[in-house]
Order: structure tokens, then sequence, then C-alpha cells
């Protein structure tokens, strides 16, 4: 998926940029990271967070739920690429499966550190249990995440003229896509069947068995649109050209498939009887509507005007949209959006919010390290 094609442009790093502001906020908000991560190891579950016995999902729940489906765009572009013949895109993968990797990355830290155990992660190795979502979930990311690590390895080896090893992992180019392809589907949509195990905790206006095929649906687009996102990011801060022709044609079906999440969304709450919920359900009523305008009406009437869709703002704000309402939808799902038992109450302790933002700086700072000193984003006109 990433490894190297000789019909295409060779790759180029990135320069250094000068020191701001903007990078100085990073490496504090970093330095917090680390702070409350030995803190944590140091003083459990309860010297960092405000979870408990009765509370025992928190901010990293919803933290991780958004940094997974914002990793989708690296199994969507190898599937248009690899399954539908897409090679336009080609240009867009080693990106996309970077920002891939990271996500999961930064999902798996906050997966360790969520748990009241985290030194006996490895059990789930050991230990199958084959009727639990949950197994289903963590045994996907591993190996998924471990595909990932593959598919990037060919760009380790262009740096160091590994030419040899570069060719050998062409050999395992499709066995990889097919396999990382399969594996995101099959997490992407467990996500959601973990929230059907919660009866009576998800709010109706969220609870379906709809939930998982929602979820996955949600991967595509935001996945599509977190991408839209890094690349503006980078183009910014490296002073590089913006993708306008190539992102601009990737995010054609995301109109299509926001239609058919709205579509199934109303649907789904009419077969059920409960489109009264939809006015009648005091706050929730309000979060559900938010995550639904902003996430998926705003973006789709976007997306769906060439005009807007073709140029550099109107791409960039569409894909801000779909980032931010699908971030608040799986939120809304997991810990907002909880109807929890009377006299039970939860706010986060800012040290949950530090290490997951802290996380997210860490994982920033890697990423400007690797587009700097390595072969990530191809070059505008040089040929092999």
């Amino acid at each position: 998926m990433a490894t190297i094609s000789h019909s295409h442009p060779v790759a180029t790093t990135q320069q250094q940029p000068r020191f701001s502001v903007g990078r100085a906020i990073i490496w504090v908000l970093a330095a917090v990271g680390v702070f409350t991560i030995v803190w944590r190891l140091m003083y459990g579950m309860g010297g960092v967070s405000n979870m408990s016995n009765s509370v025992s999902w928190g901010f990293w729940i919803g933290e991780k739920l958004t940094g997974v489906f914002s990793g989708g765009a690296a199994f969507t572009l190898c599937a248009a690429i690899y399954i539908f013949g897409k090679e336009e895109f080609h240009k867009l993968v080693r990106p996309a499966v970077l920002t891939g990797l990271l996500c999961y990355i930064s999902f798996i830290l906050l997966l360790f550190f969520d748990l009241g155990r985290p030194e006996r992660i490895w059990h789930l190795i050991i230990y199958w249990n084959i009727h639990s979502p949950l197994f289903e979930v963590g045994m996907c990311v591993m190996v998924y995440t471990t595909v990932l690590i593959f598919e990037f390895i060919p760009v380790m080896f262009e740096k160091f003229g590994w030419n040899k090893a570069v060719h050998a992992m062409h050999k395992i180019t499709l066995p990889l896509m097919i396999l990382g392809v399969l594996l995101s589907t099959l997490h992407q949509s467990s996500l959601g069947s973990l929230m059907l195990a919660e009866v009576g905790k998800v709010h109706p206006l969220w609870y379906t068995a709809l939930i998982p095929p929602f979820f996955f649906i949600t991967a595509i687009t935001g996945g599509i649109s977190f991408l839209i996102l890094i690349e503006t990011l980078r183009c910014h801060y490296y002073k590089q050209p913006f993708e306008l022709d190539i992102l601009s044609r990737l995010s054609k079906v995301v109109p299509w498939v926001l239609g058919l999440y709205l579509v199934a969304k109303f649907a789904d709450l009419a077969y059920a009887g409960e489109l009264n919920l939809l006015f009648t359900s005091g706050h929730y009523s309000v979060l559900w509507w938010t995550d639904l305008v902003i996430g998926t009406v705003i973006p789709l009437v976007l997306f769906a005007i060439p005009k807007i869709r073709t140029s550099a703002k109107g791409l960039r704000w569409a894909a801000l949209f779909v980032f931010v309402g699908t971030s608040l939808m799986r939120f809304n799902v997991s810990l907002i959006g909880w109807k929890r038992p009377e006299g039970t109450h939860y706010t986060p302790h800012w040290m949950e919010i530090g290490m997951g933002v802290g996380i997210i700086a860490i994982m920033i700072l890697v990423y400007d390290f690797i587009v700097r000193f390595f072969p990530v984003h191809p070059a505008e006109h040089e040929h092999h």
C-alpha cells in the first residue's frame, strides 16, 4: 500500500521550518502528556482521572474513537487504488498511511493507559474470548497497526537506499492491501458493536443495531476529511503547494456517503418508531441535531457543490465540518449522550485531558520528524 511504485514520482522530504509560537505550544503540550503518563504509571487511574466503579468510561474513550476514524483515509485510499484501480490517488497513499499509523498508535497508547491493569494487555493474545466485540477490536487493531507499519517500512528503506529490500516489499503489496482493508473494515464497524452491549446506557437516539455500519461509514468520510485537513496544515507549515485537484477528486465520494448516512439515520429512527425523540429528549435532542447538522448536512451541501469542492477554502471548510461533527457524534455515543445512573456525575480530570491532548502533540512531533527526514510526499517534477 505504501510501497514504492517506480511509475510514480520520487518522494521528497520537507525543509525544517523556523521556530514558531505554534511549534512551542506543541512541545509544551507534549511535555504535559509525558508528565501525565508518568503520573498515571506511578499513581494509577485514580491519580489522573475522575473515573470510578460507576463511571468506567471517560474522556479517553471518546478520543480513542475519534482517533480511529481519523485514520480511516488509509484503508479508504488503498481500497480505491488497489481494488477499484483509481491510480490517480496514489500520490496520497504515503501521507494517508503515515497519518493512519500515527492515529492508531495514539489509540493504542490511550487504550494502554485507560486499562486498570495495563501490564496485562498481553493477555489479549493468550486468552481468547471470541464472543467479545472488544476481543475482535483489540486483535484487529493490533494486527492492522502491524500491517500499517509494514506498509510504511519501504519509505524507510528508500531513505537508506536499501533497494533490494524495497523490491522485496513489492512482492507482498497485494496481500498487505487485502489484509489491511479487511482488518480496518472489521474493527471500524466492531467499535460500534461495543456500543450494542451498553443496553440502557446509550440514549435511544444513538442506540441502534446500525451503530456498526454507522461507525464504518463515518470512518470513510471522517478519514478523507482528516487527510484534507492534515494536508492543509502541512502545506501551510512547510510552504508546500496544496494538492487541490487530487483532493477535490477524492472528496467527490464524500457527499454520496454522507447522503447515505443521512437517509439511514432518519430511516432507522422511523423504523423503530422513535422519530418523536428528535424533539422530546431535551439536551439529547440538541446534541443529536448538532452533530448531524455540523457533521452531515452542512458538509454534504458543501461537498456536493463543484465550485466549493474545487476551491481550496471551500474544501477545507467542508472537511472541517465533517471532522468536528463526526468527532462530536463519537463523543455523544460513547460519553456525552449516555444516560448515567441517578446521582452519578462525571467531569474529566485536567490530567485526563492533558494526557489526551499531550499524546496528540507527541504524534504531531513524530509526524513532523518523519516528513522532514523521510520521503513521504512525492516530488512534483522528479521521475525515475
